[in-house]
């Protein structure tokens, strides 16, 4: 059958999220949800007589699935759960998950929603985390990651926690939920393939009605379902990809995977963009400036020792000083969920809180949750008034707008002549706009106009920030698609030596990545090095996200 070139594009870009439903587990001997509901009747029935009559509704369609769920919950909770759970914890060989193994071939991003741990059980090597719908804050963490197993209606191994009865459905598929907005904004603009449901399976249907509320209001019109010749959708967030019948569709992921390995286009080079973001605060007491200058400019050591010195100066300031020194020194270390944290449990008043919810801003878009942070800039720059905190604002709703690919709505060239100079890293606005109007050039094949303020920038960044002069630098190979040379590589590699680990990491990652000519595997062996001598000892959110792009990268490269 026709792959459409939708799907077959986001493979290549690994950027296809499959969404698996019940009937893609049935062939290893799982039920389906009726006929598990049906068994749970049959194994009420001995010490409860009359629910026998729940299964004639259940035959005539009076009641469906989960409502009977219910009925047995209200009799006996624990029974009901054991039996859900004995039914989705059997012994499963290996041998019999070869689809499930040919899932993870195609896409590194899976949700489901199955109890089962097949899929955990399929996982390849290499570490891919596993996270559920009542993690919190664990979910927008690693959905920033470029590989995760994400169970929306729980697992087996906790039962109590798992989607199952109509309360649960009701708290889970609500427009309040924190989840719900999660998955809106991080499945807003990608290519989804659910697989493993079917139209006349009465729970799939409201299942599916459901989610409507996730992906209902979006335009999005790359999210494709598998379903037989004779089924009909009623849902128009989704397009059918029609297939003779459910036993093909091994062979429809087989010719899926077939074609992402023989594609030209593959294997994908990951481009991790190098963003310029403006940070402004409300100045406070002497020592709380020069302490910001220095957390947004230098290297911190991350020692417990180092770590210490430092937030013992912290100690004597005001409230809201302790809280943007504290926030800058977990985004220094690369600890973004840490900063995220320590922001969004303050408030302050007037510039200050302007200040923090500026910050608060800038760690959510770090970890591509764009729609909760351009709500936050919003709220500044709806602000009555005009400041450099209200100008970051307006500036880093650039950078939203471009991650999630609304070119219309940014406009750098706008700043590219503001020669203001942000106080606290002694930055100018125009220098960012450049850099950052590079990305734009490269992700819609634009002209840049601006090669000789690039030049300037260049001179400019190389004397005062060596972080922002590597940025500009890579991002312009990266917009002329040219390898680095042996002198640049020299240059950037030695600059880098003076900034944070997490911003070398960034550093070499992307080096290793425009060291194309094999002559050079000297130097890759070397940048391979630096990098495990780096995160030997880390684990930050945003280390981790660098270096698993670049494992990917070498594995479709093939590099050794």
């Amino acid at each position: 059958m026709t792959i459409p070139k939708e799907i077959l594009d986001a493979t290549l870009t690994n950027d296809l999220i499959i969404f698996v439903g019940s009937g893609f587990s049935k062939p290893l001997g799982y039920l389906d949800w009726n006929q598990l509901a049906n068994k749970a009747i049959d194994e009420f029935k001995t010490d409860y007589p009359n629910v026998v009559r729940l299964k004639q509704c259940l035959a005539e369609d009076t009641l469906d699935e989960i409502l009977v769920f219910d009925a047995l919950h209200r009799i006996n909770a624990t029974k009901i759960n054991k039996i859900i759970e004995d039914e989705n914890n059997i012994d499963i060989h290996l041998n019999m998950l070869s689809n499930h193994k040919l899932l993870w071939e195609i896409s590194s991003r899976i949700i489901t929603t199955n109890y089962d741990k097949a899929l955990e059980s399929s996982k390849p090597k290499y570490a891919i985390p596993t996270i559920c719908h009542d993690y919190k804050h664990a979910v927008a963490n690693n959905f920033a990651k470029p590989q995760w197993l994400y169970h929306i209606h729980g697992r087996v191994d906790d039962i109590s926690n798992c989607v199952i009865f109509t309360k649960n459905y009701v708290e889970l598929y609500n427009d309040r939920n924190p989840a719900v907005t999660q998955l809106k904004t991080i499945l807003q603009n990608k290519t989804i393939l659910f697989i493993g449901f079917s139209m006349k399976d009465r729970y799939v249907s409201n299942l599916l009605e459901n989610l409507n509320i996730i992906f209902g209001n979006s335009n999005n019109n790359k999210r494709f379902i598998l379903l037989s010749k004779v089924e009909t959708l009623p849902f128009t967030y989704l397009r059918k990809l029609e297939i003779p019948d459910y036993n093909k569709i091994p062979e429809f992921l087989q010719e899926l995977n077939d074609s992402k390995n023989r594609h030209p286009q593959s294997p994908v080079r990951i481009t991790r963009y190098l963003r310029r973001r403006c940070r402004s605060f409300e100045k406070g007491s002497e020592q709380f400036n020069q302490l910001l200058s220095y957390l947004l400019q230098e290297p911190v050591s991350d020692t417990p020792e180092e770590i210490e010195k430092l937030t013992k100066q912290f100690e004597l300031l005001n409230d809201y000083e302790k809280c943007i020194l504290n926030a800058a020194l977990f985004e220094n270390l690369g600890q973004i969920e840490k900063m995220i944290d320590k922001l969004a449990c303050a408030t302050f008043s007037g510039n200050q809180e302007l200040s923090r919810i500026l910050y608060l801003a800038i760690g959510l878009e770090k970890i591509d949750l764009i729609k909760d942070a351009l709500k936050h800039l919003d709220k500044i720059i709806n602000t009555p008034r005009e400041n450099e905190v209200i100008l970051s604002a307006k500036f880093n709703r650039n950078v939203c707008y471009e991650k999630i690919n609304e070119y219309d709505k940014v406009r750098y060239e706008d700043y590219i002549d503001n020669e203001t100079i942000l106080y606290f890293t002694n930055e100018k606005i125009k220098d960012k706009a450049i850099a950052n109007e590079l990305i734009v050039c490269h992700k819609t094949k634009k002209d840049f106009k601006y090669q000789v303020l690039l030049n300037e920038e260049l001179e400019n960044s190389l004397k005062g920030s060596p972080k922002s002069y590597c940025k500009a630098l890579i991002n312009y190979l990266t917009y002329k698609n040219e390898s680095i040379s042996k002198d640049k590589y020299d240059e950037i590699y030695m600059l880098s030596k003076s900034m944070s680990n997490n911003s070398r990491v960034t550093m070499l990652c992307e080096i290793f990545k425009k060291l194309d000519d094999d002559t050079q595997n000297l130097i890759k062996e070397e940048v391979l090095i630096q990098l495990e001598k780096i995160v030997a000892n880390r684990t930050s959110f945003a280390t981790n996200k660098h270096i698993q792009e670049l494992k990917k990268y070498i594995d479709d490269k093939n590099y050794n």
